[in-house]
């Protein structure tokens, strides 16, 4: 879910980093889930109708339309979320979050 709140989800897309950890990934979905502010309070992503989805290679964030009064979870947060996220796990000098698109990030290798 992005500024807007007309339910479209955001994506991060880490297949071409993470290609057999399946952990990784499940992992990140927890840290995201743990992580999120809804209106400046942690937790509660369910009642503000939020959901943290992840499947072998990716996570998403969105959800339908929020509960009355919360704020938008925002493409720029998710990605302030993953950089803390891959800092925590020890990678982030190695991996850089790019936007692929307009509701997607791709984590790449630093070259």
């Amino acid at each position: 879910m992005l500024a807007n709140n007309d339910g479209r989800n955001a994506c991060i897309r880490m297949s071409i980093v993470i290609n057999t950890s399946h952990f990784f990934v499940h992992s990140q979905a927890d840290f995201l889930s743990a992580r999120i502010k809804i209106n400046g309070k942690v937790g509660g992503i369910e009642a503000a109708g939020v959901a943290v989805a992840s499947d072998s290679s990716s996570v998403s964030v969105g959800g339908s339309k929020p509960a009355a009064g919360a704020a938008p979870v925002s493409k720029r947060y998710i990605k302030y979320l993953t950089k803390k996220f891959l800092q925590k796990e020890q990678v982030r000098e190695h991996v850089r979050v790019i936007a692929a698109g307009k509701n997607d990030y791709v984590v790449k290798t630093i070259e």
